[in-house]
């Protein structure tokens, strides 16, 4: 049984000795993993990674008995199962205080040897600036990834890609099915409204040439009263005379 507890991008300083200091962010990952097998016990997994190294794993397995030791030897004041709960919010406050012109909280990664050589095992400190010195509140060790590490972390990154990918490829599928409802619809629409608008303006023509033909009617109708009143006219001034 695994519980994920934690994963963001950190903000860590890498420090060796035959490089210089580089700022990089990577995946800081934390689970809670419960082992039934010999013994049930619960173990704290702690993974870095990079997605622009994908050979870049690094691993921490803290179980009860070793945080016994780590909280011996740092005087940490927290038991096991509050423990998480605290190097997260320690995490937090680092990501926090990232962008600060003077942080007072970051995260170095110490190599405890040379770059050149295999990869060999690192300190994560977490350390409290102030004017004075550097506080270094937790300290943890780092194992580097073997090569039966990095296969299954790289084959759960392709595991993970594909799912993706076939997540994406369904929603695009889906979207695609909408548009192409949507664009129907809007089309049946477009006819009945043009086959409407083609309708009533044959209705407005019928009504135009009606009127037209009313209002040639009524002129033809004025013209000849006009005719008859000048008739009248007429044989009136002559009886007249």
């Amino acid at each position: 049984m695994c519980d994920e507890l934690f994963t963001k991008r950190v903000p860590i300083l890498f420090k060796s000795p035959d490089r210089e200091d580089r700022r990089e962010h990577v995946y800081l990952k934390m689970e809670l993993q419960t082992l039934s097998s010999p013994l049930h016990k619960k173990e704290l997994v702690v993974r870095l990674t990079d997605e622009r190294d994908l050979f870049f794993l690094y691993t921490l397995r803290l179980g009860e008995e070793d945080f016994q030791s780590l909280k011996t030897q740092q005087g940490l004041l927290v038991d096991f199962a509050a423990f998480p709960q605290k190097f997260i919010d320690l995490l937090e406050m680092c990501i926090r205080e990232e962008h600060k012109e003077m942080p007072k909280f970051i995260l170095h990664f110490v190599s405890q040897g040379s770059y050149t050589n295999e990869r060999t095992t690192g300190m994560l400190n977490v350390i409290e600036t102030n004017p004075f010195k550097h506080l270094t509140h937790l300290s943890l060790k780092f194992i580097p990834g073997t090569d039966s590490d990095v296969k299954k972390y790289l084959a759960d990154c392709l595991k993970q890609l594909k799912d993706t990918n076939a997540l994406l490829q369904q929603r695009l599928e889906h979207t695609d099915t909408d548009l192409n409802q949507r664009l129907q619809q809007t089309q049946e629409d477009l006819t009945d409204r043009k086959y409407k608008a083609e309708s009533s303006i044959r209705e407005l023509k019928s009504k135009l040439s009606s009127l037209e033909e009313e209002h040639l009617r009524a002129k033809q109708e004025l013209q000849s009263l006009r005719k008859q009143n000048t008739t009248l006219d007429s044989e009136y001034h002559e009886q007249e005379s």
